[in-house]
């Protein structure tokens, strides 16, 4: 059995761990081929994660297993980056799950957010007022240029990576999800948005 790798800012949680801390799945909330994102209750208050209370709501992402072990190990690398370096228009993890079991990378724990974008626009009927969608593009590319300051390549951009979170009726967060597809540029990232 493995002992559980240490990241430079993202908590490492065992796989048994993050069973006993989260309570069972509440709801599916989405997924693809490489991923399922399902919805769960924090339960225990006594974990080295400041950010996670008793009682909140969390998404868990767990990978499948037909997505590779260099892919995964991947996504948690641009994921630890990100929790050193947060970005408010980027998603992040709370908390890595590893199985040393196995030797392997399980998924991450990220907060729960309101909905996707593409959750959104099917709500509306795709009907976005101009002022909403001008802010959804403003945020967007603040992401994007962040990351491409930090030398990664997002590579997966669509309305169901984007996640949003709808404070009031005026107010609008989008943040940038899914780091699945993204990698690393040994060369600085071209800018088109300034």
């Amino acid at each position: 059995m493995a002992q559980l790798p240490r990241l430079s800012a993202l908590p490492v949680w065992s796989e048994a761990r993050s069973r006993s801390c989260l309570g069972g799945e509440l709801a599916r909330l989405g997924g693809g081929t490489y991923g399922r994102v399902t919805l769960h209750r924090v339960k225990d208050a006594q974990n080295e994660a400041d950010d996670l209370q008793p009682g909140q709501l969390v998404a868990l992402k767990t990978f499948r297993a037909v997505s590779r072990k260099g892919d995964r190990e991947e996504e948690i690398h641009i994921l630890d980056i990100l929790q050193e370096r947060p970005h408010p228009n980027l998603a992040r993890a709370l908390v890595a799950v590893f199985d040393p079991d196995a030797a392997s990378w399980v998924g991450f724990v990220m907060p729960r957010l309101d909905m996707t974008l593409a959750q959104w626009m099917s709500a509306t009927s795709g009907f976005i007022q101009d002022w909403k969608a001008a802010g959804i593009v403003d945020h967007l590319l603040a992401a994007l240029s962040y990351l491409h300051d930090l030398r990664i390549v997002h590579r997966d951009l669509k309305p169901d990576n984007v996640l949003l979170e709808m404070s009031t009726q005026y107010s609008l967060l989008c943040r940038l999800a899914d780091f699945g597809w993204s990698r690393p540029s040994s060369s600085p990232c071209p800018t088109y948005f300034t």
